[in-house]
C-alpha cells in the first residue's frame, strides 16, 4: 500500500508541470528537443533553411534556435555543451543563421576589456520562426537588453543554465524558462515586480519506486548587490512561496539554487539565507563550477546545513533536511 500510494504521488508531481493552466505554455516533453509541430508548409522532415552544411545533424537548426529562444542570449560554446554538437559545427550553424536573417549577433568585451566574445540572440525573422515551432508567441529580445551592463548578467545566466541543462539531460529537463517567457508564466503573481528568480528548471528524478519533479529556482549572483538587497531579495523570497507558489505550479516543492562568483560570497549568501529564515531550501555553488556539465549537478552546499548536495539525490523521508 506504501508503494502504491508514493506512485500516486508521483503522477501527481509529473501532472503539476504539465498543468498548462498553471503554466500557461502548450505541453512540451523539453525545449532542447526538436519539435513536432513542423513550420508550415515545409515538406515533412525538411530542416529550417539556415545556410547550414552538410555536415550539420538534421533538426540541429530547429534545436539551436529554440535555445536561443529559451535562453534568449547564448554564446555558441553554451550552445555547443546543450546540444553536444562540435563546436565549430554550431559556429558554422549561427552563420547560416545569422545570413538567412534568422539571429543576429552583439559583442561583448569581458569587464577587464582584454578580450570578449559574441553574444547571439534572435532575429525577428527568427523569433517569428520559433513562435511556429513552438506554438507560442516568442520575441526578439529589446534593444536595451542588448546594448546595457545587464547584458553581463543575462550571459551569465545563460551560463549556467547551459550547465545544467546539459547535466539533466534531454530526458530528465522538464521545462525550462528564462527571461520574457518565465515573466509570462509567473504574471499572475501577486508579487510580480518584486520577486522573480534568473530562471525556472523542472526536471524529473527518477527511483526504483516513483518518479517526481523537482521544481528550481536559478539565481545568479554576481557579487554587486548589497546585503541590504540581498536581505530584501529573500523576505520577497519567503512571502512568494507563502502566497503564490502552491496557486502558480499547484506544488509545495521548490529548491532555489544560487550561483556565485567567490567562496567568501558563498558564506555571504549562507548567512544571509539563515538570517531570512528562509522557508524554501537554499543551495549556493561557485558560478565556474555550475557552468561545467560534469559539475553542475554535484557542486551544491546547503546554505542551512552546510553540507554538499546533489541535485538529483531524493528525498530519504519527511526530514526537513531534504530536498523536495
Amino acid at each position: 500500500m506504501a508503494k502504491e500510494t508514493r506512485i500516486i504521488k508521483s503522477q501527481e508531481s509529473r501532472r503539476d508541470i504539465r498543468n498548462t493552466e498553471s503554466l500557461n505554455v502548450r505541453p512540451f516533453t523539453s525545449p532542447f528537443l526538436p519539435p513536432v509541430t513542423r513550420i508550415k508548409d515545409q515538406e515533412p522532415g525538411q530542416c529550417v533553411k539556415t545556410g547550414m552544411r552538410e555536415d550539420v545533424t538534421p533538426h540541429l537548426d530547429e534545436r539551436t534556435l529554440i535555445l536561443l529562444a529559451t535562453l534568449e542570449f547564448a554564446t555558441s560554446s553554451n550552445l555547443s555543451m546543450i546540444t553536444k554538437a562540435q563546436d565549430a559545427t554550431i559556429a558554422n550553424l549561427l552563420e547560416g543563421m545569422r545570413r538567412d536573417k534568422l539571429a543576429d549577433r552583439t559583442w561583448l568585451p569581458d569587464e577587464k576589456a582584454q578580450s570578449g566574445q559574441w553574444i547571439y540572440f534572435l532575429s525577428t525573422r527568427g523569433a517569428k520562426v520559433v513562435s511556429n515551432l513552438l506554438n507560442e508567441k516568442v520575441y526578439r529580445p529589446r534593444i536595451d537588453e542588448r546594448v546595457s551592463l545587464l547584458l553581463y548578467h543575462r550571459t551569465a545566466i545563460s551560463q549556467a543554465v547551459a550547465g545544467l541543462a546539459a547535466g539533466l539531460g534531454d530526458r530528465r529537463l522538464e521545462l525550462c524558462r528564462v527571461g520574457r517567457r518565465l515573466r509570462s508564466t509567473m504574471k499572475n503573481s501577486s508579487l510580480k515586480g518584486i520577486y522573480f528568480p534568473d530562471a525556472y528548471l523542472a526536471f524529473t528524478i527518477q527511483t526504483t519506486e516513483e518518479e517526481f519533479v523537482r521544481h528550481l529556482f536559478l539565481e545568479v549572483d554576481r557579487g554587486t548587490e548589497r546585503r541590504s538587497q540581498l536581505k530584501s531579495k529573500f523576505h520577497a523570497l519567503n512571502s512568494y512561496y507563502l502566497q503564490d507558489h502552491q496557486r502558480l505550479f499547484h506544488t509545495n516543492r521548490l529548491v532555489v539554487a544560487i550561483t556565485v562568483p567567490s567562496r567568501h560570497r558563498c558564506r555571504t549568501i549562507s548567512e544571509i539565507v539563515r538570517e531570512t529564515k528562509s522557508r524554501v531550501r537554499a543551495l549556493v555553488a561557485l558560478q565556474s563550477k555550475v557552468s561545467k556539465e560534469d559539475q553542475a549537478l554535484a557542486s551544491w552546499t546547503d546554505c542551512i546545513t552546510g553540507k554538499r548536495r546533489h541535485l538529483l539525490e531524493t528525498p530519504q523521508g519527511p526530514s526537513k533536511g531534504d530536498l523536495r
